[in-house]
């Protein structure tokens, strides 16, 4: 029992050197130090310590959630392990994230800069769009999420938990499902310029075919996502407004 201590002990000692969990390790460094694990292990397995093995699983357990965190307006943002969240809610998900959006809200709420009516609390995770996979799954699932299952999400913009992290607990309402032909890094971006604009159009300004519209701001992430839309799903003609001729072919490529 204390040699398989003393194994736990020294891993995680090691691990707070290197700062980073056994998945992150240099490749040149990795199979050297998986093959020293392995003997350690085998041997204490054969003294009949499986204690070590137990404890290992353990720190592995407990230090595979990384996050990047900001603890002070307008400091350094930095990369630490986090309380992993074991016990889901009936309406919640987890995600193992493969990719994250930081968008102008979350570089506003960095920089102490963001409205009010956003304040969140600190230590904040940012990012409030990811894409990845579908971990874990609460009781109540009405979009019939299965395990694996490649989806899209967001968090509540004034949620302290968000995207910069191993993996991501979040509402099943705002979990979609994506189809294996697209790619996750082009989807990370979508539910929260398409969905505004999706919704824009939906309920406050319905678009039919050949319709005209204006969009003030042309480039920008949610106005590329209103021309994108607009043009190729409802078929209408737009004008959009920009301030730079390099912006104005960026529009210009997106239909309008």
């Amino acid at each position: 029992v204390c040699f398989g201590i003393f194994v736990a002990c020294f891993l995680r000692h090691l691990q707070n050197i290197i700062h980073c969990d056994l998945q992150n390790l240099p490749i040149l460094c990795r199979k050297p130090f998986l093959k020293m694990l392995k003997s350690i292990i085998s041997h204490s397995v054969r003294l009949g310590r499986v204690t070590a093995a137990r404890n290992v699983t353990l720190i592995q357990r407990q230090s595979s959630n990384k996050a990047v965190v900001l603890h002070e307006v307008g400091k350094p943002l930095v990369l630490e392990g986090v309380k992993r969240i074991e016990q889901l809610k009936d309406d919640e998900v987890r995600i193992k994230v493969h990719y994250c959006s930081l968008n102008s809200t979350d570089v506003q709420i960095i920089a102490g800069k963001c409205p009010p009516e956003l304040k969140v609390p600190l230590p904040f995770i940012p990012g409030h769009e990811v894409s990845g996979e579908v971990v874990e799954i609460g009781k109540n699932n009405p979009n019939f999420l299965k395990r694996g299952d490649r989806v899209v999400a967001m968090n509540d913009l004034q949620d302290p938990n968000g995207g910069l992290i191993s993996e991501m607990v979040v509402k099943n309402r705002d979990v979609w499902a994506v189809p294996r032909e697209v790619p996750l890094r082009e989807m990370t971006v979508m539910p929260y310029g398409h969905g505004t604009a999706l919704l824009t159009f939906a309920l406050h300004c319905p678009l039919e075919q050949n319709d005209l519209l204006l969009i003030t701001a042309g480039p920008a992430g949610m106005g590329l996502a209103a021309i994108d839309l607009a043009v190729n799903v409802y078929k209408a003609k737009v004008i959009a407004i920009c301030d730079t001729e390099s912006s104005s072919d960026l529009v210009r490529e997106k239909g309008a």
